[in-house]
């Protein structure tokens, strides 16, 4: 009798002991640690980097130039960018493909007014930077540290070359944007020192 009930007492015993291990085991097993989850996300957003790398594709470029045709009131202002050389990316996003292209050494010509009566004139915005981005997917560029001038020339042809004699306005802006996305085309200059040329 009283083996027996040391037998019933080390057979509880061990099934305890036994539970309490299963259970700490089970437990370790299934809770997510904070950690885990953090080295989790970070295993997918590399898994996706290099997904997106490897179907990503790439173009170097020399000579580029790029004209764009802006319609405003009864005009259509003419836009042109050009750049020695560029890189192309495609980038699939969202199952569309993000077009965009990083430009180097860019001159860029903006008609922002045409003028029209006894004498054509045009308003043009030029800018000069050694790095600019272009994304054909909102239609947007960006450039830092911009040398940015406006001039008031005779005609309605877009000119071709920069001569800073006609400039009645120049400086240097930190920043420069622009979009063709709506009715309307955005421009911004940030930080922008100007200097007052002519009257």
């Amino acid at each position: 009798m009283k083996s027996s009930t040391l037998l019933h007492r080390s057979v509880s015993w061990s099934l305890f002991v036994f539970a309490l291990f299963s259970s700490f085991f089970l437990y370790q097993l299934f809770h997510l640690k904070t950690e885990d989850l953090a080295w989790y996300q970070k295993y997918l957003e590399k898994k996706e980097e290099k997904k997106t790398m490897a179907s990503s594709g790439h173009q170097f470029r020399e000579g580029v130039q790029k004209d764009l045709w802006v319609c405003e009131e009864n005009n259509r202002l003419h836009w042109k960018i050009v750049s020695d050389s560029s890189l192309l990316t495609l980038v699939p996003k969202n199952e569309k493909l993000d077009i965009i292209e990083n430009l180097n050494h860019l001159h860029t010509w903006m008609q922002d007014k045409i003028y029209t009566g006894q004498e054509t004139s045009q308003e043009v915005r030029y800018l000069e930077a050694k790095e600019g981005t272009y994304r054909y997917f909102d239609q947007q560029f960006v450039a830092d540290s911009v040398f940015l001038s406006l001039q008031r020339l005779p005609g309605t042809v877009l000119p071709t070359t920069f001569s800073p004699s006609l400039s009645y306005l120049k400086g240097i802006a930190h920043d420069v944007s622009f979009s063709l996305m709506g009715k309307n085309p955005h421009f911004q200059a940030h930080q922008f020192q100007a200097t007052l040329t002519k009257e």
